[in-house]
């Protein structure tokens, strides 16, 4: 799982999320590049935070895969945000890559806090994106 928020003022739409998996074969030595499925790789227009998710099931390539077994084969999950600012209609773009040292095993994201700010607009404290919370064996 991977959650996004938009702290610019200007609205995004069309967001489209697109995540590579990335690690060295042990047999060939040579890296592999793979796209991984996701429950929902685009929504029309950006909520106030997005929750990216690639289900580990039997069809997934990180299926058996420990932490360990990632460090030792050099994996890597690339993360592609490409949106349009409603305001300019340009594509705007962001890019992330994390390593087996950045993977939390068996964990949940804390829901966000919402407040409703004076003009009465809902808004979330970005400061919580990366919180979560454990889950039981």
């Amino acid at each position: 799982m991977f959650r996004i928020v938009n702290k610019k003022q200007y609205e995004l739409i069309e967001c489209e999320a697109n995540i590579s998996f990335a690690i060295t074969n042990p047999e060939t030595q040579k890296r592999e590049f793979t796209n991984l499925r996701l429950e929902l790789n685009r929504v029309n227009f950006m909520p106030l935070s997005w929750t990216i998710v690639h289900a580990i099931d039997e069809s997934s390539p990180l299926a058996g895969l420990t932490v360990k077994n990632l460090e030792e084969r050099d994996a890597e999950i690339i993360v592609l945000i490409k949106a349009i600012n409603d305001t300019y209609s340009q594509n705007v773009y962001s890019r992330n890559s994390y390593k087996a040292d950045d993977t939390i095993e068996r964990a949940k994201f804390k829901p966000l806090k919402q407040e409703v700010n004076k003009a009465g607009r809902l808004k979330i404290s970005v400061t919580q994106i990366h919180e979560y919370d454990y889950l039981e064996a």
